[in-house]
């Protein structure tokens, strides 16, 4: 199922050039931050979901 829906957005997006690029802009955003400020964000968030 999950594949299911993943290939639903995929079409989703395919159909709307606006949130398509919106989305590739915020993935560029983040994948220019430093890896060890993106890998903290990710560690600390996963902390606190464990408490």
């Amino acid at each position: 199922m999950i594949e299911w829906n993943r290939w639903v957005e995929v079409e989703k997006l395919a159909a709307n050039s606006e949130v398509l690029l919106a989305r590739c802009d915020e993935y560029i955003a983040d994948h220019n931050r430093p890896i060890l400020t993106r890998v903290k964000e990710k560690l600390t968030h996963w902390l606190r979901r464990k408490h």
